[in-house]
């Protein structure tokens, strides 16, 4: 699971040296990166068919593997710039095997030795991966030659590596629930609770780590051209770091009231637009980092609170369905940094952003009407010692 979001996460420090390279411009670039969120909505529920059928070691296998080809696809965006494309979609198909068949996996063996630390591990190797990808493909691009090559080797020899293990570890049983996929739109899925509470501000729970990812060092891009790779990746880590980190926080908050959590990602992600803006127009680099830290925090958030409100259904089959739709749907903010490239054209990122910004905290009032209550009135909901974790990636990816 660590090389596979690793090899998720690795391209948008890359971006700058495409842009001085070969004249990347910033739609095809945003583009580019959102391809990845095409192949993982496109391949969601068919892998979570896959595993349903065939178990999840059989999915994590292909997962890998799909890993490891995409970015042998994208080597040769040194050369041909057009292979990032298919090879990021590669990168979104491996992501839709692995994260959620590898949570399941390992949440089986945290089982065997009565453990219930399942979901904790498996956001730790997904955060490292995602974090650490950008981290060192930027290092690397900033500091050795063949700077659109040599990341990419790295990953493919960590996945050379990982693959053997992968095939070695004793599969997991297929459980009932594993087997048991439900429907595709579960009756809980059509309650106003979800359709107004979640679905209009799902794709921001990975939408401000895209942006955080993608948007956020290009705003700044002219004043750190030197160490442009390098920064990127810094900031990369950086979003990932806060999004990991606040989960006990949204999780202790959840405990208190779901719609209470809700606000607060809401109104964090709103901060972290406005930040990104306020970086867009003043151009000031000391901002980044810390309007980094607003946005993955705001993920974080965000996610905790969908994952309990889709955990509400007490039918196995049901409860995965509804996270897998609910997992979709945030995948779908990964195109958000590809609609404010195309709005900046011209204008700059200023106002897109601030338009942005205006969208997650409209659907505050719309979360509360679906609850039926306001943040104070909510009832207390059950405190979570295992909320599933999911990094998303400036191309977020989620487990199921």
């Amino acid at each position: 699971m660590l090389g596979v979001a690793w090899g998720a996460n690795q391209v948008p420090p890359l971006l700058p040296v495409y842009r001085a390279q070969d004249h990347l411009t910033p739609v095809p670039a945003a583009g580019m990166v959102g391809t990845y969120g095409l192949g993982l909505v496109l391949f969601h529920f068919v892998a979570r068919s896959f595993t349903g059928r065939y178990g999840p070691r059989a999915a994590v296998r292909l997962g890998t593997l799909l890993s490891l080809m995409s970015t042998l696809v994208m080597c040769g965006g040194d050369a041909l710039l057009w292979t990032l494309y298919p090879g990021r979609l590669l990168a979104g198909v491996a992501s839709a095997f692995a994260f959620g068949a590898g949570s399941l996996w390992i949440g089986q063996f945290s089982k065997r030795s009565g453990e219930r630390k399942g979901a904790r591990r498996a956001a730790v190797a997904l955060s490292a991966g995602s974090g650490g990808g950008p981290a060192v493909s930027g290092a690397v691009a900033q500091w050795l030659p063949a700077p659109a090559f040599l990341p990419y080797l790295v990953h493919a020899l960590l996945m050379l590596l990982v693959i053997p293990l992968v095939w070695r570890v004793p599969g997991p049983t297929r459980t009932v629930a594993a087997r048991r996929t439900g429907r595709l739109l579960p009756a809980a899925a059509r309650r106003r609770r979800f359709l107004l509470g979640v679905v209009p501000w799902a794709p921001w729970a990975s939408g401000t780590t895209s942006v955080g990812c993608t948007v956020l060092p290009a705003v700044v891009a002219d004043r750190i051209s030197t160490v442009a790779p390098v920064f990127g990746g810094g900031v990369a880590g950086l979003v990932f770091l806060a999004r990991i980190a606040v989960q006990p926080l949204a999780r202790r908050l959840g405990a208190i009231g779901r719609l209470r959590l809700r606000t607060a990602g809401l109104s964090t992600a709103t901060a972290g637009l406005a930040g990104c803006a306020l970086a867009a127009s003043t151009g000031e680099v000391f901002l980044v980092p810390v309007v980094a830290v607003v946005l993955g925090s705001a993920d974080g958030l965000l996610f905790v609170s969908g994952s309990l409100e889709v955990d509400r259904p007490a039918d196995a089959g049901e409860a995965m369905s509804v996270r897998a739709l609910f997992h979709a749907l945030t995948y779908l903010g990964t195109v958000i940094p590809f609609l404010l490239s195309v709005f900046a054209q011209g204008g700059g990122y200023t106002a897109p952003l601030l338009v942005a910004a205006l969208v997650p905290l409209a659907a505050v009032p719309l979360a509360a009407t679906a609850a039926g209550a306001s943040p104070r009135a909510q009832p207390p909901a059950p405190r979570l010692t295992d909320v599933p974790v999911d990094p998303s990636s400036c191309c977020p990816a989620r487990k199921t």
